[in-house]
C-alpha cells in the first residue's frame, strides 16, 4: 500500500490528481488536506506528499521547509497552478514539480513515475532468518512462499539442491507488511506468495514454478486476484 497525502485548498484539484492514478497497477490510500495545519495535525507517515504551492496561512513551500527540518523522508511533490517554480524551491529537494494545467496524459505519466519510485523505495531485497542455530541472509527473490508457523513463519526457498526451509519469529501479518511492495501477496490464512514464482493461477489454487500447489481461500480470493493483476500489469 502506498500512502499519499495531498495538501491543496482546492479539493477538486486534489480529486482530479487522484483520478490520474492507475489503480489496476498501484494500491494506494489517498488523504486530502485543505491546509498545512490539517496535515500537520494528522501526524501520519506518508510515502509521498503532494503540496500546492499557494495555500492560505502556510504555503506549500513553507510546509516543505517544515518537513525537511523534521527530516521527513517522504517523496515531496509540488502540484501548482504557478507557471514557473520560485528560485528557492529546489533546495527543498522535490521529486517532481507538477503544473495543474498539464495534459491528462502527462499527469498520468508523472503519477506513474512517482508511484514507481515509491515502490522501489519500499522494496525489501533481503530478509534474515534462522537455519538451525545460524542466522542467514536470504535474497527475497529466491523465496517461493512464506507459511504460517506456530511461533512465527517458515520461509520456503528453492535452491539447486532442492527446497530449504528457514524460520523467522515475525508473524505472517508482519511479513506481509514488510514484503507487500516486493511482490508478495496473501492467498490464504497460512500463505504469503512470491508472485515471481507463480506459474499459473486458478480460482482455488496457485501453481508455483517449483511444482507446488498452494490454496487460495475464498476470504482472500478477490484481494489476491487484484494483487496478481497489479503485479502482472506493473512488471517492468
Amino acid at each position: 500500500m502506498i500512502e499519499i497525502a495531498i495538501c491543496d485548498d482546492v479539493e477538486e484539484d486534489a480529486i482530479k490528481l487522484i483520478n490520474y492514478i492507475d489503480d489496476r497497477v498501484f494500491e494506494t490510500n489517498c488523504d486530502i488536506f485543505r491546509n498545512a495545519q490539517e496535515f500537520i495535525a494528522e501526524e501520519k507517515d506518508y510515502d509521498v506528499i503532494v503540496l500546492d504551492c499557494v495555500m492560505p496561512d502556510m504555503s506549500g513551500e513553507e510546509l516543505a521547509e517544515y518537513l525537511r527540518n523534521k527530516e521527513v523522508k517522504s517523496l515531496l511533490v509540488f502540484y501548482t497552478g504557478m507557471r514557473e517554480p520560485s528560485p528557492d524551491i529546489f533546495h527543498l529537494r522535490p521529486f517532481r514539480y507538477l503544473q495543474k494545467d498539464m495534459s491528462p496524459d502527462k499527469l498520468r505519466r508523472e503519477m506513474k513515475e512517482i508511484l514507481e519510485r515509491c515502490m522501489e523505495r519500499k522494496e525489501v531485497h533481503y530478509v534474515y532468518a534462522k537455519d538451525a542455530r545460524d542466522i542467514v541472509k536470504i535474497a527475497v527473490h529466491t523465496i517461493s512462499y512464506i507459511e504460517l508457523a506456530k511461533h512465527g513463519c517458515y520461509i520456503h526457498v528453492m535452491q539447486e539442491e532442492g527446497e530449504h526451509v528457514y524460520t523467522v519469529r515475525e508473524s505472517l501479518r508482519e511479513m506481509k507488511e514488510r514484503l507487500g511492495a516486493s511482490g508478495f501477496a496473501q492467498s490464504h490464512n497460512s500463505y504469503l506468495v512470491n508472485m515471481e514464482h507463480v506459474a499459473g493461477y486458478q480460482k482455488t489454487y496457485i501453481q508455483m514454478v517449483e511444482g507446488i500447489e498452494l490454496s487460495v481461500s475464498r476470504a482472500y480470493r478477490k484481494k489476491f486476484e487484484m494483487a496478481f493483476r497489479r503485479f502482472i500489469l506493473g512488471r517492468r
